[in-house]
């Protein structure tokens, strides 16, 4: 039983270690977890941000360039060199799924590709309601009006922006953000496994001595107990041979028969 409570009391220090080296690595997770979160946020509104600024100069770039030809006195049909600034602002970038020049009755005159002049009629006419944000689908949607020198609306442009494409590259940067996080997690849990059970050896140490000093002075305490317990113990005996030898000193002495004492 002392054997067995000894030994519990020499594991108390590496299990106060252990507990609260899991205590700081459910910290350092949580602490990691929020921040990895955060920073995805931030990245996830920049990057949105940046494409919608990305697609903003583009679209006002290409509206620019058909202002002009309006501003000359043409009708956006009789501008030949609109098709392939389309085709070209529609190839600067792989996202982009198409881009179209409509005329002030939202229907598109030119697009590139000419495959997605169907899907830009449907989604132009769209983006003449109220909230064109609010409408659901696999795009992004960035829209520019045409005025020409009088003022007078004379069409927009549109470039849309595949939503498939942008949220497969914010996946890809969350799950490399993750996989960052979890080694930087595995590295200091280790570490700090690795420093609660060296703390753990080193305090255990240092209660085993204390109890090693704790236990030789109730050993020597004991030692006096059990010699003072025998010197009491010699003493009493020693009182009780004396006793004796004192009573048979002071018995009288027979006197002989027959005789009788002389007298002076």
């Amino acid at each position: 039983m002392l054997v067995a409570t000894q030994s519990r009391k020499e594991r108390a220090g590496a299990v106060a270690f252990r507990r609260v080296g899991h205590l700081a690595i459910l910290i350092l997770a949580f602490l990691l977890a929020l921040i990895s979160y955060l920073d995805y946020a931030n990245f996830e509104k920049t990057y949105l941000d940046l494409i919608a600024s990305r697609s903003r100069v583009m679209a006002e770039d290409l509206a620019q360039a058909v202002e002009y030809g309006l501003n000359l006195g043409l009708r956006l049909d009789q501008m030949t060199q609109l098709g392939k600034l389309v085709v070209e602002t529609q190839a600067a970038d792989p996202d982009i799924l198409w881009v179209a020049v409509a005329d002030s009755q939202d229907k598109p005159l030119f697009t590139a590709p000419p495959e997605a002049t169907h899907s830009a009629s449907v989604r132009v006419e769209a983006l003449t309601k109220s909230h064109p944000e609010s409408m659901p689908g696999e795009s992004y949607f960035t829209r520019v009006r045409l005025t020409n020198s009088f003022g007078r609306d004379s069409g927009s442009v549109v470039i849309a922006w595949s939503r498939t494409a942008v949220n497969t590259k914010l996946a890809r940067v969350a799950k490399e953000m993750w996989q960052q996080t979890l080694a930087v997690l595995g590295l200091f849990a280790a570490l700090i496994l690795l420093v609660s059970f060296v703390l753990a050896r080193g305090f255990d140490r240092y209660e085993a001595r204390l109890h090693r000093l704790l236990a030789q002075p109730a050993l020597a305490l004991e030692n006096q107990d059990a010699l003072e317990s025998a010197v009491a113990s010699i003493a009493g005996e020693t009182d009780r041979l004396s006793q004796a030898l004192d009573a048979r000193l002071e018995r009288p002495k027979p006197v002989p028969t027959g005789r009788l004492p002389s007298e002076d």
